[in-house]
């Protein structure tokens, strides 16, 4: 979840049981600027970079669905296979394959199939 707040262009990540001053002094600092990431939070953010590859905070960005397409891109199924194997449109398939190669920074399905081989999603 912290990972999706950050990457969705979040400023702070607190815990529910932050106090009130508290949360009054990280609006004004997060107003003047700052990022805030409460304690706990950015330890166990830290732990996970430490021992994730940037590979995997990349696949976190992606739905289920998103990556069972992205599966299927890299079997060499086409978007008109993937539509039929998934019940949706060939125009939705090609939305979602759109947004993946967005997501991950990838350039075309050769790209797509290469990352999902390398990452084991095949």
């Amino acid at each position: 979840e912290v990972n999706k707040a950050i990457y969705a262009g979040a400023d702070a990540y607190l815990m529910k049981e932050i106090g009130s001053n508290n949360l009054i002094n990280t609006i004004f600092e997060v107003y003047s600027g700052r990022f805030i990431l409460d304690g706990e939070v950015t330890k166990k953010v830290i732990g996970q970079l430490r021992k994730t590859p940037s590979q995997t905070m990349d696949q976190e960005l992606l739905t289920p669905q998103e990556l069972q397409i992205l599966s299927l891109v890299a079997q060499g199924k086409t978007n008109r296979e993937i539509a039929k194997t998934l019940k949706l449109t060939e125009k939705t398939i090609r939305n979602y394959v759109s947004n993946i190669l967005n997501k991950l920074g990838l350039k075309n399905r050769t790209e797509a199939t290469a990352y999902a081989i390398k990452n084991k999603l095949v």
